[in-house]
């Protein structure tokens, strides 16, 4: 059990931390005759087997109590995820009134410069129900641990990009990114099986998983270990979905981030490609700290079974596929919409929200969502909009701060931008 821990751990104790969000290109306003600066930031974390308050002690430690663990083998499914990140961006644009001698281009160019940290893992009932409960319930069994899965990476983003507005009213958007890679760490497995001894005094491994890392001691603010390059193309066009010819819906569809990095030479490969038998430690008395002990010592064991090795490899980060058709009527906003990750442990999400506009100014909205890195959940956001201010204030996900023990999504996020 200990050395499969240990093992667990090299895959999970990266995984708690905030990391990336995704901005919606409406969040540029770039259909504005001014000059735009704004700062976006935005915190969510979710997972289709754990909870909340198991998420939140990652950060300020605890018990997970029986009820805990109870609630997360309740939610659990054969196959789980996990997601945790944090997405912080400055951004200006502008509208270009004229190119080459041509005026009124309806050309808008932006700036966005970001950090963008993001945890993702995907991980078996069995692996959930092994950490929670021990090894006993497997007693006489071979038990498969895959898939065992997780990624973790931080960057700087500076992006520059161009929007173009057609006279029918709709527009293509294309922004090119530097990316400036800090840390990263992944681990895939191909095979990991476990098997307990019938009185549980044994534990054997078949194990064969890799761990890319990239140097851990360059822990400076700027840290570099590498670089890389995405793309994102945003358009939106009109929908007739009224009979008011002159309200037309709208259909908003996204490729963000398709890219990669290349990280440096300087990281670390670590591999494991064996079987091994594991009789735990004996110890002569447990109450005296001096008591004796034999019996191999698990880091000892992980350290002679792992094969290390310096060498540079590529990353292909998450691409983000997102679609929505949104219609105004009245005082009201109705959208719907869903979006897929790839290379991102993702289930298919889809959401519907609806907003209520209050004095011209104010739009309250709230949202039911399903999928994702989560199941069943919802969120609520207040907007206030001027002709020199916009801020937003809201949540996708607020079930976890209402039911923690029961339910895992939390996220806030904040935008306030100045037209000047």
């Amino acid at each position: 059990m200990k050395v499969f821990s240990a093992i667990f751990l090299l895959f999970t104790t990266s995984l708690l931390g905030w990391s990336q969000g995704t901005f919606n290109a409406d969040d540029f306003d770039l259909d504005t005759n001014n000059f735009v600066f704004g700062i976006r930031s935005e915190a969510y974390s979710n997972s289709t087997s754990l909870t909340a308050t198991v998420l939140n002690a990652a950060f300020s430690g605890g018990y997970i109590s029986p009820e805990n663990k109870e609630n997360i083998l309740k939610r659990t499914n054969s196959i789980n995820n996990l997601a945790l990140y944090w997405n912080t961006s400055l951004f200006f644009s502008q509208r270009v009134d004229s190119l080459f001698g041509k005026k009124k281009t309806n050309l808008a160019y932006f700036v966005n410069i970001a950090d963008r940290q993001e945890n993702l893992a995907l991980f078996s009932e069995n692996a959930s129900n092994l950490i929670l409960f021990g090894n006993k319930q497997f007693a006489s069994q071979s038990v498969s641990l895959i898939p065992l899965e997780f990624n973790q990476f931080q960057y700087k983003q500076l992006q520059i990009g161009i929007n173009q507005e057609f006279s029918t009213g709709s527009f293509f958007s294309i922004g090119l990114s530097f990316l400036y890679g800090q840390s990263n760490t992944n681990g895939t497995s191909d095979r990991l099986d476990i098997l307990t001894s019938q009185y549980g005094d044994r534990l054997s491994t078949d194990a064969q998983f890799v761990i890319q890392q990239t140097e851990q001691n360059n822990t400076e603010f700027m840290n570099y270990s590498g670089a890389g390059a995405s793309l994102d193309f945003v358009g939106k066009f009109d929908m007739y979905l009224l009979p008011d010819s002159a309200n037309p819906a709208t259909f908003h569809f996204s490729v963000k981030d398709v890219g990669f990095i290349h990280w440096h030479a300087t990281s670390i490969e670590t591999e494991i490609d064996t079987f091994y038998s594991y009789n735990g430690l004996y110890v002569e008395n447990i109450f005296d700290p001096n008591s004796t002990m034999s019996g191999d010592n698990p880091q000892d064991i992980f350290d002679s079974i792992v094969t290390k090795k310096n060498t540079a490899y590529t990353t292909v980060i998450p691409t983000t596929i997102h679609f929505y058709l949104e219609q105004a009527w009245r005082k009201w906003k109705f959208t719907l919409g869903g979006s897929h990750r790839i290379n991102a442990y993702y289930y298919p999400y889809f959401y519907g929200k609806t907003g209520y506009l209050v004095k011209d100014k104010w739009m309250f909205s709230g949202q039911m969502n399903y999928g994702g890195y989560g199941k069943l959940g919802g969120g609520l956001e207040v907007k206030y909009i001027t002709p020199k201010y916009n801020l937003r204030l809201g949540s996708s996900n607020i079930e976890g701060f209402i039911a923690p023990t029961k339910w895992a999504g939390q996220s806030i996020y904040v935008l306030l931008s100045f037209r000047i």
